[in-house]
């Protein structure tokens, strides 16, 4: 299934897509109203035995937990369990660590009277090969001469990385499309766009399909080191079927995009393709009804609900564990198919949200500030499926003042120019603060494809994946806007001012990024950001995060190459010479920029230790909050290694996916660890997601498309075809060997 996120780019891109196969498109969940169709299938089943990848290292066995041997097992996700037998004359005992990221050896926890210890990972970052434990036996007058063997733990790699399942997944559902971790890394929000159910609110009925792809989020919590399913989250206005079956509009998407404050007490949902037309928070969330009128016989006059595709996004609280609805956020302003809610960020603080709207088409550039105490009345449509509204204020609609920073400019936007609308959250309630467009906005620049925000709200980056300057670098050149066409004779011709009147002219899309901060509630643009090299469909700007102080900005390029062409000073390309570079297009790569001050420069540029034609890395990052640790996924890359640093030569798994970690010493970035799923197979798509906690230990990766049907309990209900027919999995535990729920979508915790 696919949902075209940047359809207004692709729509463009004719050209480019029969010459760089697959770089534009990013597959998604489904656009259509049926039942979901499937993808390509995810023929290849997981091996029978989950043992770990380091096919190229001596591994230690694990200990046999007879003394002076300690053994040590993964029973729970991220959690290292040591046990060994009693010592003669020993009163307590201690636990060493050996981590050679850090270097030295350090006690883990304090003394212990008890012959079992527990050591929280992030297993991402742990050395699987090189770190090691031991214990010490002390007796009573404080002597610790007694010393175990060396102890390591790459035995027990794959078995300490969490695998989640939806409660009532089934094929399809893109469970993990969208996935966000509270700072303290012990709240996770899956969303599951495809989900059917009708159900409404929280912890509703899930045993049904009545509303195809209303879509779902669901709630993880850690619970004295087990990860727990808390809620089941549904829009207040999920689709139901009623005796008119026109009336109903499926297809709202819920889920599409999750966003979590640093607590994990308030939570952003946003739902796509939602169809309501009202405007701002908390007015009428029923569909747009037209009648057809029957003039020879009134009664027999049609309603019919009318599918708009505007979007709206959903804001939940968290209160002793019960999860209830916040707020009905809408565009402040009412535009069909204006998706809002393609793009989510939530500040730390859970009092700032960013919401991108990369198809609006709004004719204007820079920054519209809206100034009001409050949000204005709700504006009331008729005909609608029922007579009442909700007034968020009794404020009139006229008190709703703005001033914009762009009248004077040049730029204009157009059709798919995109945006990022700006609310915060005040003690009567969310209201529109600002509506951001990028300073040099025009058609096609899908401003807002991506968008983050610091831990107070006061710093924001958004993506432009579509924009097509040749501009390099912090605050270059805005106006060049190039652009290119096809002469006929085996060249491409650039046209750096995209001026000249040709029959068929197509964009760079080199992309861009844009740095906005606050002040005094006031919105500025503070850089305007590109890439060192460029070349054509770089998509600059496909995803981008920032640390929790803001200083630290990591942007996602997931069409650049490994070897860049520079056009700025050529009049043409050879097409020869295009064919070649494009068979690195989509490789990707990340960007990684530091501020001082109000200055941004370039710290390093990022590309992982394997390249995969198209793989796409840089198709989604994360940065931890200080800075220092940044996760790239790379969703079609092809290894088919499991666990953590295996072999990154094998390339039989099209489209497994991977994740790459990146760690900085003063200011240095080096490759950590490489990423892979604990049951790896074809077309899972891992990394289509990522997002670390704030400390950068927990990592939470998506897999939409992994295909095991969930729990053991459901094997009433699988396939007869499922891989688990042998399996010894107990009652109420998740069977990573199944295959029979394609797409049913997973998420791993790292």
């Amino acid at each position: 299934m696919n949902i075209d996120r940047f359809s207004p780019l692709i729509q463009r891109s004719t050209l480019l897509l029969s010459l760089l196969a697959g770089s534009l498109l990013l597959t998604a969940c489904g656009g259509s109203s049926d039942k979901k169709s499937s993808a390509s299938s995810s023929s290849s089943s997981v091996s029978s035995s989950l043992r770990s990848s380091f096919s190229s290292a001596s591994v230690p066995a694990n200990g046999s937990g007879t003394w002076p041997s300690v053994k040590v097992e993964a029973q729970n996700p991220k959690q290292l369990t040591f046990q060994w037998s009693a010592v003669e004359g020993a009163t307590y005992y201690k636990l060493f660590k050996h981590d050679k990221a850090v270097g030295g050896v350090t006690q883990v926890g304090g003394n212990l009277t008890t012959t079992q210890a527990t050591d929280e990972i992030g297993v991402h970052v742990h050395d699987w090969v090189n770190n090691y434990y031991y214990v010490e036996a002390c007796d009573a007058a404080d002597v610790c001469n007694k010393r175990s063997d060396l102890t390591f733990t790459a035995t027990e790699m794959i078995k300490a990385i969490g695998y989640l399942k939806a409660s009532n997944g089934e094929s399809f559902d893109s469970f993990g499309w969208s996935i966000a971790i509270s700072a303290d890394g012990k709240t996770l929000a899956v969303g599951a766009p495809a989900e059917d159910s009708k159900a409404i609110g929280a912890n509703g009925d899930q045993t049904n399909n009545d509303s195809i792809n209303s879509g779902a989020v669901y709630i993880f919590v850690k619970e004295n080191g087990i990860w727990v399913q808390e809620a089941y989250l549904k829009a207040s206005n999920t689709e139901q079927p009623n005796l008119n079956s026109k009336r109903v509009l499926p297809n709202d998407r819920f889920g599409y995009k999750v966003a979590l404050s640093d607590d994990g007490n308030t939570l952003a949902v946003s739902a796509l393709l939602e169809d309501s037309i009202s405007n701002g928070v908390n007015c009428n969330q029923d569909n747009y009804e037209q009648r057809t009128y029957n003039s020879s016989d009134p009664a027999q006059s049609v309603y019919a609900a009318v599918e708009n595709n505007s979007g709206a996004v959903y804001v939940f609280t968290r209160a002793n564990k019960e999860w209830t609805q916040d707020a009905y956020v809408k565009s402040i302003y009412y535009a069909q198919e204006l998706r809002f809610g393609e793009t989510l960020a939530l500040s730390g603080d859970g009092k700032t949200l960013a919401v991108g709207a990369t198809s609006d088409s709004l004719a204007a550039s820079g920054i519209i500030a809206y100034q009001a105490s409050s949000m204005p009345e709700c504006i009331v449509y008729y005909p609608s499926s029922t007579s009442s509204s909700v007034s968020s204020s009794s404020v009139s609609s006229s008190s709703l003042s703005s001033s914009s920073t762009s009248s004077t400019s040049s730029y204009k936007g157009g059709t798919g120019s995109g945006s990022v609308h700006i609310l915060v959250r005040k003690e009567t309630g969310w209201m529109q603060q600002a509506l951001l467009k990028n300073s040099n906005a025009e058609a096609g620049d899908a401003f807002g494809a991506s968008v983050a925000l610091s831990t107070d709200g006061n710093t924001v980056v958004v993506g432009a994946i579509g924009e097509d300057s040749q501009a390099k670098g912090v605050n270059g050149n805005q106006a060049d806007n190039s652009c290119y066409y096809p002469d006929g004779d085996g060249l491409y011709v650039i046209d750096l001012e995209c001026k000249d009147a040709y029959f068929e002219r197509y964009g760079i899309n080199n992309g861009a990024a844009y740095v906005f901060t606050r002040a005094n509630n006031t919105w500025t643009q503070e850089a305007y950001l590109k890439p060192a090299t460029t070349f054509f469909t770089t998509l600059f700007g496909s995803s981008v995060d920032i640390s929790g102080d803001g200083n630290t900005l990591v942007v996602g390029a997931k069409g650049d190459t490994t070897d860049s062409v520079d056009t700025s000073n050529k009049d043409t390309i050879d097409k020869a010479k295009v064919q070649e570079v494009a068979k690195q297009i989509g490789s990707g790569s990340a960007y990684v920029f530091a501020r001082s001050g109000t200055t941004w420069s370039q710290q390093a540029y990022l590309k992982p230790s394997t390249i995969t034609l198209a793989g796409e890395f840089g198709g989604d990052v994360s940065v931890s909050n200080d800075g220092n640790t940044i996760a790239v996924g790379s969703y079609r890359e092809a290894s088919n290694s499991k666990g953590v640093n295996g072999d990154q030569g094998d390339a039989s798994a099209e489209s497994a996916g991977a994740v790459f970690v990146f760690t900085r010493n003063n200011s240095v970035w080096t490759q950590q660890s490489y990423v892979k799923a604990s049951n790896t197979d074809k077309n899972d798509r891992f990394g289509l997601n990522v997002d670390l906690s704030g400390d950068g230990k927990t990592l939470a990766v998506g897999a939409h498309r992994e295909a095991g049907r969930g729990y053991a309990s459901a094997s009433s209900t699988s396939s007869s075809q499922s891989s688990s027919a042998t399996s010894s999995v107990a009652e109420g535990e998740l069977d990573q060997n199944d295959n029979s729920a394609e797409a049913s979508g997973a998420v791993y915790l790292f």
